[in-house]
């Protein structure tokens, strides 16, 4: 695979993770409605299979590797936070803390986005 491909091909799977979080984020915090309890199902699965100890999911795998990098100053490990996320918002007791937490997640997922691309158009 070339150079490109394999950064376009990183590029999309951290691009549909991030598009899950921030669309689970935006319409969880706008409504109550079926449309963001449906969000709010994607985002715990999406949560509870970054969260999980093992996967052969090459997306998630490197979703990890880079959160983990990206987020080594959360006093848990990744693995753990988004277990413990999964469950706030599964119960729908997440707090202004959880909503936080997830807005950097989707922020360091963004800025890799940033950084594949910038390396595809060199």
């Amino acid at each position: 695979m070339s150079e490109i491909g394999l950064n376009a091909s990183i590029y999309e799977y951290l691009r549909i993770y991030a598009d899950r979080i921030d669309y689970a984020l935006i319409k969880i915090k706008s409504s109550n409605n079926q449309e963001a309890e449906n969000a709010r199902k994607d985002l715990v699965e999406l949560l509870h299979e970054i969260g999980a100890n093992e996967t052969l999911k090459p997306g998630v795998l490197l979703l990890n590797v880079i959160l983990q990098e990206e987020l080594s100053s959360w006093s848990s490990t990744t693995k753990e936070a988004f277990q413990r996320l999964a469950y706030a918002m599964e119960r729908k007791t997440e707090n202004r803390e959880d909503y936080k937490n997830l807005e950097e997640i989707a922020a360091v997922i963004d800025k890799e986005c940033l950084s594949v691309s910038s390396r595809m158009q060199r």
